[in-house]
Order: C-alpha cells, then structure tokens, then sequence
C-alpha cells in the first residue's frame, strides 16, 4: 500500500515509523507542511492510498474535505489531538506522542479493506474448480459428461439455470477436445443486436467461425439469437462448404431452462432446434448439490483469498444459514454472497451478520413463532389420526361392508376388527358424518 507521510516531529520519532512501515511492505513517502498547504489536489496527494498527516495541519487547511472532493479513495488517520467529532472520511486516530503499535493496527485494517475492495468480480470466483467442487452423484455425473461429449464434433447444448456455469461447462468441453489448443471464442447473444452477432459469427475479415478454425465457439443465451443469426446458423451447419477451416469450427450453446421444452423450440427456427440439441449436458442447480456446498464454499473462499493467504473461516450458524437457502441464483449467487461476506468480515470468521440480508431474511422466514410451535403434533398422533379417518372412509365408500373394505386396505377381517377397537370405531361413525376430516388427511 502507498502512505503518505505529513508530519513533523524529531528524526528519532519518525524513522520507527517509517521502518515499521516498511517491513509491512508499505511503499512510504513524506510531504511537508508547506506541500499540504500549496496543494493537496496535487499528483503527489492523488498518487496514494492512505495519508497519515497531523491532526492540527489537516484541520488547519482542510485537507480531509478537500481530499475527499478531489480523491475520494484515498484514506486519512490523523496524528494528535482534534477539536470536535472525528469527520466521517478519516478511519483513524492516534495520539501524541505516536503510539507506533496502534498506528500499525489502523494501518492493517485499512490495508485489508482496500484488499478486499479490490477482490476480484463474483463472477471470476466462478470457475471449474469451485463448480466441481465436492463429489455428489449429480456433479460426478456432469464431470463424465463433459469428457464424453469432449470427444464428439458435434454441436453440444449445455443447459442449466443462469449462474449455473453454463460458460465454465462450455469451456470444460473445448478443454478436454482435441481443439484444446485452438481459440475458443464466447459470445453472449443476449447482449447484441441481430445484425451485430451475425457479422461478428459469420462476415468481416475475421468471422468468429474462421478464427475458431479447428476451435470452440460458444454461444451463450442462443435462444434469444434473432431471425438472421438463427438462418446463418442453419447454413452454417448445413453447407458443404469448400474452405474446411471455415466449417470446422464447433458449437457449444448455453440454454436457460424454460418451463416446457415446447415452449424453447418456439424460440428457434424450423430445424434449429434440434440442429442444435444433438449432444446434451445439464448442470444441477445448487439446492441439488446441498452434499456440495461445503466444499464449493471452502474452493470460493480460497479463490477470494488468492496469494496463498489463508482463506476465512465460515462459522457454524452461517453454514447453517447457506445451507437453508435455496439460491435461486445458483453458484454465482453464492459467489456473490461470500464476496460481500469477505469484504464485511475484514478479515474475521464469517458470522451470520456479515451475509447477504436475503440470505439471514429467508431463514428467519422460516422460524416458527410460540403459538405455530405449540399447534405441532407429535408424528404418532398425526399418523394414528390420518389412520382412522382413512379407515372410516374407506368403510363409508363400500356402505359398511367390512369384507370388502379389508379386501382394499389389505387386511384381513380380524385385523380389520382390531384396527376398529383400537380406533374406537363404531357403527354410528361409519354411518354418520361426512368424509371432510378424511380428505383433510389426506391432502396433508
């Protein structure tokens, strides 16, 4: 990190200052008063992250107000004794003489939060080894999958809910071909016109097809591919054509889920569709991974750890809160969420407090209160009642005839006899009463 000194003070007060800086791995420089009072707009102010400047001069040119127009990023710990409340802009103060040890805390503390603020997009903690991680049945089997289709030319149709990797599949498969070693070029449909698309794919000096000569290309969101892209997709996968290396090129298609395969094949052309859907993949969606989910927190986190540095620890009540959630928005949710989880925890074990409110939102959601617990039964006396009023209406439904009602309920006629003594059921409650609190039973 960049530090600024702007203090004044005896040499033998400042150099342990400075040393202890730099054994951090600190780069440190120093201004003079004078460099703060002429400009503190100046690149020598800009170029830093943190100032750590004398509380008097700071107030006396207004230098944290003035930073905070001029560059909003950069931080401020003020030395010495301040009149009034600590401005919101300053993370810090210490007093005189300097206290070199509480220095060097607030120092590591804004040292951690630049570093978490400078963490990576969720989307880049999304990759192969944190969508593989774990070993449920369901993601051992999208693993022998994408080998198998790997060794195909075919065109794949890689499926799955958004932020279920549909891209890192469609990766996982040109990694594992024998294209491996030839361009593998990613194209989100949704985000380009008609016109657009189909130039980049197919026209120009340099179409996607041609570059991807004996490569991967992947087209994310196909279905929303308009009328053009979808006729040169259909020729593309056609036509003889006489240039090999223009037709070589493979397609991989990511397809979100919609709720009937009928109402996908209406967003593509006649044949398309099928054209497309030769060799399947579908990724299961993370609350079918719920054997997974430690070990795809445990991967994230060091993935948002990097640089080898010891990743966070997850405590109990916030495991139990992930897996409570259903994550509709699938692995890139929980990305998302463990990155915002980082950057509060600051470096500490990840609490409840510090997860996304959606996700502490939903298990409340779920917390019964004193009166919704007190109506609970017991699993015996639910099943004893659902018994009885299965019996009666089964006696109702043949007019009382026990024979027959033994003959549905796979009894015979004494077990039948002693299931009636036990429930207490006589002829008056075959013959009188409606089969309301049987159909409630039943629907339970």
């Amino acid at each position: 990190m960049r530090i600024l000194l702007v203090l004044e003070g005896a040499a033998d007060e400042l150099a342990p200052i400075r040393d202890a800086l730099g054994v951090r791995g600190h780069h440190v420089t120093e201004a003079t008063y004078q460099d703060a009072i002429d400009d503190v707009t100046s690149s020598r102010f800009a170029a830093v992250d943190l100032i750590v400047v004398d509380a008097e001069l700071a107030e006396q040119v207004d230098l944290v107000s003035r930073l905070a127009a001029a560059s909003p990023g950069i931080e401020v710990i003020l030395v010495g004794q301040r009149r009034g409340p600590l401005p919101a802009d300053v993370v810090g103060q210490v007093g005189r003489p300097i206290d070199v040890e509480q220095l060097l805390e607030i120092v590591d503390d804004v040292a951690d939060i630049l570093d978490g603020a400078r963490l990576g997009e969720p989307i880049e903690v999304l990759d192969y080894e944190t969508l593989f991680a774990g070993d449920s049945p369901a993601i051992r089997a999208v693993l022998r999958r994408v080998r198998l289709v790997a060794r195909s030319d075919a065109p794949v149709w890689v499926y799955g809910d958004d932020g279920s990797g549909r891209a890192i599949i469609a990766r996982a498969i040109h990694d594992r071909s024998s294209r491996r070693n030839h361009p593998f070029l990613a194209f989100n449909t949704a985000a380009l016109s008609d016109e657009e698309l189909a130039n980049r794919l197919f026209h120009g000096d340099q179409p996607a097809v041609v570059t991807a000569a004996n490569g991967t290309v992947f087209l994310e969101q196909v279905s929303t591919a308009g009328p053009q892209t979808q006729r040169e997709l259909m020729q593309f996968l056609d036509k003889k054509r006489s240039d090999e290396a223009t037709i070589s090129a493979r397609l991989v298609v990511g397809v979100q889920p919609v709720e009937s395969p009928t109402g996908l094949e209406r967003l593509f052309a006649p044949e398309l569709y099928y054209r497309l859907k030769v060799l399947e993949v579908e990724i299961p969606r993370l609350r079918d991974r719920a054997r997974d989910l430690q070990d795809i927190v445990r991967s994230m986190l060091q993935r948002l750890a990097g640089g080898g540095r010891k990743p966070p620890e997850v405590t109990t009540e916030s495991m139990r809160l992930l897996e409570g959630y259903s994550f509709p928005g699938n692995l890139l949710e929980l990305a998302h969420a463990l990155t915002h989880a980082v950057v509060l925890a600051h470096g500490s074990a990840i609490e409840p407090r510090h997860l996304p409110a959606s996700i502490r939102g939903a298990a409340a959601s779920f917390e019964l209160t004193p009166a919704q617990l007190s109506d609970l039964q017991s699993l015996d006396s639910v099943a004893k009642r659902f018994e009885r009023d299965y019996l009666l209406r089964v006696l109702r439904a043949v007019g009382g005839n026990r024979g027959r009602a033994a003959e549905i309920l796979g009894l015979s006629r004494k077990g039948l006899w002693g299931k009636l003594k036990s429930h207490g059921i006589s002829d008056d409650d075959i013959e009188g009463g409606d089969d309301a609190s049987a159909d409630e039973a039943l629907s339970e």
